[in-house]
């Protein structure tokens, strides 16, 4: 009896492989990478405009909502700052802009 439900189970198996073999493959997704360039570009316009302009939704919504989101930078009295994840990052703009609401001027 063993021997039989081995027997079964090795052939169920192989007929398992040999029905994915027979499957038809997947085809990749084709990438437009021009159009992909205009999306990350029109991100990256909307995220800087909306900053100047001090809208939180608009700016917050050009952001990931993770926590494997960084951002960093540097000032001559503070050094390298790095903020880690959306719950430093996202709140921090929207208290300082509410006390300085009118737009920042731009050149």
């Amino acid at each position: 009896m063993k021997t039989f439900v081995a027997l079964l189970v090795t052939c169920l198996g192989l007929l398992a492989a040999l029905a994915s073999f027979n499957s038809k493959p997947t085809q990749p997704n084709t990438i437009d990478y021009p159009k992909e360039r205009e999306q990350i570009l029109q991100v990256i316009e909307n995220e800087s405009k909306a900053f100047w302009d001090k809208d939180y939704e608009k700016w917050a919504a050009c952001w990931v909502h993770e926590p494997y989101i960084r951002t960093m930078g540097w000032w001559k009295d503070g050094g390298v700052t790095v903020v880690k994840g959306w719950e430093e990052r996202g709140p921090e703009p929207k208290g300082i802009w509410m006390n300085f609401r009118n737009p920042t001027l731009r050149m």
